[in-house]
This record gives structure tokens, sequence and C-alpha cells, in this order.
């Protein structure tokens, strides 16, 4: 993938998108971070990712719809709740375990 990410990171939240994004540098990846649902679609149906790091939060829409975008992409929905219910919801649709 010549000058795209490997990782995309769709978080509303700066901080933690900065987390992540520094994260996924030490490991290794290209991360390309982005702020909304709709940018992390537009950029699911352009290119290939290894994998998508999705807050639970987005400001436009619902991670179920970037779960539904990344398709076959491994897609794994981070949440600052310790709620049981916010791990179940997001397995439920389809995000990694």
């Amino acid at each position: 993938m010549h000058g795209l990410g490997t990782v995309l990171i769709v978080d509303s939240g700066s901080e933690s998108r900065e987390i992540a994004y520094t994260s996924a540098r030490k490991h290794g990846e290209v991360p390309l971070a982005c702020s909304s649902c709709g940018e992390a679609k537009s950029l699911l149906a352009q290119h290939h990712f290894r994998v998508v790091f999705c807050g639970e939060e987005l400001s436009d829409d619902e991670y179920e719809e970037v779960i539904r975008a990344a398709r076959t992409t491994l897609v794994v929905v981070h949440s600052r709740s310790a709620e049981w219910i916010s791990y179940l919801l997001p397995i439920q649709v389809g995000s990694f375990d």
C-alpha cells in the first residue's frame, strides 16, 4: 500500500485518536486517522486496510456503520466505558473480540 495507511483509526475524540495513532506507529504500522464515520466510509470504499480501530461514539453516525463499510476488514471497537454492554453490542454486529 504505497503512501496509504495500513491501519485506519476512526475516533471523534482527538486525544484518543492521537493515542491510537501513536500506538500504531510504535508497532510499525502506517496509521491513517479520521474523526467521522463519513470520512471512514469514504476511505474504506477506496482503500484496503489491515485493521480498523473505531471509537464507540462517533459524532456523525454509529460504529455499526463503520463495521458494515469495512466488510471483511477486521474492526476493533474501543470504549472508555467498563460496562459489559459496551463490550457485547459491538461483538453482536461484527466487531473483533
